[in-house]
């Protein structure tokens, strides 16, 4: 369960919180995006939306020219293991039927 950061307002991000607020309506799976510049609030605001809910909470390594997308991969996977006690776990793309594929066999 996401904690929420009690010392920060959550200020000026209504329209966002209820953009993904309503993805929650819709009979199909949504993956939300959310990028921008740094301490724009963004983690607040997901944050805010994970409130009471079961979630899952992912944040890349910092952009940079010497980091390659199987090392944004291999953290994923390790903030996967750690926050869902899963058994060691690979990716070696985004294709997500090959992703869920190495979670759940």
């Amino acid at each position: 369960m996401t904690r929420i950061n009690k010392t920060t307002v959550f200020v000026g991000r209504q329209r966002e919180l209820q953009l993904i607020r309503s993805l929650e309506q819709k009979s199909s799976s949504s993956l939300v995006v959310i990028k921008g510049r740094r301490r724009a609030g963004k983690s607040r605001l997901i944050e805010e939306y994970a409130a009471g809910k079961k979630s899952f909470y992912f944040t890349g390594l910092p952009r940079t020219t010497k980091v390659s997308a199987q090392e944004q991969r291999s953290e994923f996977c390790r903030q996967l293991q750690k926050q869902f006690n899963l058994p060691g776990i690979f990716f070696d793309d985004w294709e997500v039927k090959n992703c869920l594929g190495s979670i759940f066999q």
